[in-house]
Formats: C-alpha cells, structure tokens, sequence
C-alpha cells in the first residue's frame, strides 16, 4: 500500500472527481471530509418534567443543551416543540424563548393565545419553533427553553398532562 500526498485535487477533464462503485472515499478523523451544506452533527434532547408559572418571570423549560460548534462558521438550526397549557381567564397567552448561555436569541411576544372559555378556561398545545444563526466561534455554550405567562394574573403549565417537549440542534457547514 502506498501514500498519496497532495493539499488540492483538480480534474484532468470536466468537472467531477469520481470514487468507483464498490469503493469508499473514507475520513479516519472526526471532520475529516466537510462540504457546504452537510449536516456535520445533531444533538438533541426530549425532557417530559411537568412545571408552572404564575406571572411573567421567565422559568426554565428543562429543554436544556450544551453545545460545541465545531467550525465558527458554520449555521445552526434549531427545532423545537413544546407541550405548553394555558390556563385560567385571566392569562392572555404564554411566551417562549431561546437563551445562549446568559443571551436571549430569540423571544416571542405570544405564542400560545388564551381567549377565555366559558368552562375550564384552558388550551394545550404544542408549539413548534424554528430558528437559526451562526456559530461565529467554536466555543462550548448551553442553549435552554425558557416560558412565562404574558400577563402577571394567569398560569402558564409546561409538559402538563405527560406531554413532552423537545429540542434539537443541527450543524450545518456553509
């Protein structure tokens, strides 16, 4: 066996690099082969832990993920689903939001609507998030769901009934 050195590969002719069926273009090392676009690694957390709050001070979802970019420029994107109640008349919906570490990266105003019911005065939903940015470093960060309710007078439930919520992160190379 011998060792091909080279630091570009060209084509001779067209513009396509071909590996013959039956054999595999292989990375020994973890990044070893990256292409704009591809999705360089997942991570992701489901957590089922009931929690409430009465008013609008922001507690944590449980929904919590420490995370390593492994290139600074690469684009994350963040999925996430929420199992959020409402409850009672006088809250007027609940809110959402994504921290990274101490920094708020994005926040909503309303995302669970509660329009008073005759009886029970309650919604549940699950509401879902997209969202993304750019790693800019390659520094290690704690990503977290936070909820409160919009209004100081109603409660705001998360994952009540067994509902989980989740989240996940992916990397992609740009």
């Amino acid at each position: 066996m011998s060792t091909l050195f080279v630091n570009n590969l060209n084509t001779a002719s067209g513009s396509t690099i071909t590996v013959p069926t039956g054999k595999q273009l292989i990375g020994t090392d973890t990044n070893s082969i990256k292409a704009p676009g591809m999705i360089i690694q997942v991570a992701q957390h489901q957590n089922s832990t009931e929690s409430s709050t009465a008013g609008t001070t922001y507690i944590d979802t449980g929904c919590t993920l420490a995370f390593t970019p492994k290139y600074s420029n690469s684009l994350l994107i963040f999925h996430a689903m929420m199992a959020a109640e409402q409850y009672s008349a006088a809250n007027t919906g609940s809110r959402y939001r994504l921290m990274r570490d101490s920094t708020i990266i994005y926040e909503s105003d309303y995302d669970l609507y509660h329009s008073s019911q005759a009886s029970g005065n309650q919604n549940i939903e699950k509401v879902n998030y997209l969202f993304q940015e750019t790693s800019s470093s390659t520094s290690a960060r704690t990503y977290k769901w936070q909820y409160s309710s919009v209004t100081s007078g109603g409660t705001s439930r998360h994952n009540k009934y067994g509902s989980p919520s989740m989240m996940m992160i992916m990397e992609v190379a740009q």
